[in-house]
C-alpha cells in the first residue's frame, strides 16, 4: 500500500489519511513507510462500527489525490 502511495501520489493535497479496524500497529507501520517516502505525516484514524462491521477487524484505507484512478 505504501509503495502504491508513493509511486501515484500528486501535488493537489499534501493530505494523507490512514483508517483502521483495530489494528493501530499496521496503521502506524503504513504511516511510518509513507512519512519516510513522501516526507509527508498521514492522518490516522478509526473505522467507525458501521463500516467496521462490513469490513471487519484489521482493515486498512488510505486516502490521497492521485492524477490515476488506482
Amino acid at each position: 500500500m505504501a509503495d502504491k502511495v508513493i509511486s501515484s501520489k500528486n501535488n493537489l493535497s499534501d493530505m494523507i489519511f490512514i483508517a483502521h479496524a483495530d489494528c493501530i500497529d499496521d496503521a502506524n507501520l503504513l504511516a511510518s513507510l509513507i512519512e519516510k517516502g513522501l516526507s509527508i505525516k498521514p492522518v490516522i484514524s478509526n473505522i467507525g462500527p458501521i463500516v467496521g462491521s462490513h469490513a471487519g477487524p484489521g482493515t486498512l484505507a488510505i486516502f490521497f489525490t492521485s492524477d490515476t484512478r488506482q
